[in-house]
Formats: structure tokens, C-alpha cells, sequence
């Protein structure tokens, strides 16, 4: 990047600068290049994933327009955009995790069993 004009003569220290001036511009420029590539590389090619997101909230929201708070809105829009997660869960060792939490909760409804 940096060199030596012909016309005149370089010290040593000149030289050397413009070495370590070359080494520092080739280190920086392939670390930039290759943060950009990850950065580049992960980004979705389409936003596809959030527009379906937006669209399953649309028919939440007019299916029960007057009746859902906005905390119990939001709940089900993660469970929703994470439902590959979601669908994995055993649903009987949650009701059970669940009812355990209180003392309560167990004398109404004991434990779940498949």
C-alpha cells in the first residue's frame, strides 16, 4: 500500500515504518473483510420469517380483538414465531411442573399421567 519513493533514498527507519504501516493496513483490511463476510453471510436473504410472523398476529389479533390483553398477546406471539420449540415440549411434565408450584394447585389436581 504505502511505498518507497524512487527519487530519494529511505533510511532504514523510513523503510520500517513503511513496513509496519503495510502490516498494520493488510491486518485491518482482512479483519474488516472478514467481519463483513459473517455479517454479510448471516443475514437472511429474504424477510420472509417476519412478515409470516406479522401475519399469524393479524389473525390473532382479529380473532380476539376485544378479549386478549396485550401481556397475553404478546405470550402467545413468542409461542407462536418459537413453535418449533413449543411443539417439542411434553405438555404433562409442564401441567405437572406446574401444579407443583403450589400446594393449592396439587390437593385440586394431582399429578398428570399419560
Amino acid at each position: 500500500m504505502f511505498k518507497e519513493k524512487k527519487n530519494k533514498t529511505c533510511s532504514k527507519a523510513d523503510a520500517a515504518f513503511v513496513s509496519l504501516l503495510n502490516a498494520i493496513f493488510t491486518f485491518f483490511f482482512a479483519t474488516l473483510s472478514n467481519i463483513l463476510y459473517r455479517l454479510i453471510e448471516d443475514m437472511p436473504a429474504t424477510n420472509a420469517s417476519s412478515e409470516r410472523s406479522f401475519s399469524a398476529l393479524r389473525r390473532v389479533k382479529t380473532y380476539l380483538r376485544s378479549t386478549m390483553r396485550q401481556e397475553r398477546l404478546n405470550h402467545l406471539m413468542i409461542l407462536h414465531v418459537h413453535r418449533d420449540i413449543t411443539d417439542n415440549l411434553d405438555m404433562i411434565s409442564v401441567a405437572n411442573e406446574v401444579v407443583s408450584d403450589s400446594e393449592h394447585r396439587m390437593q385440586i389436581f394431582g399429578t398428570f399421567t399419560s
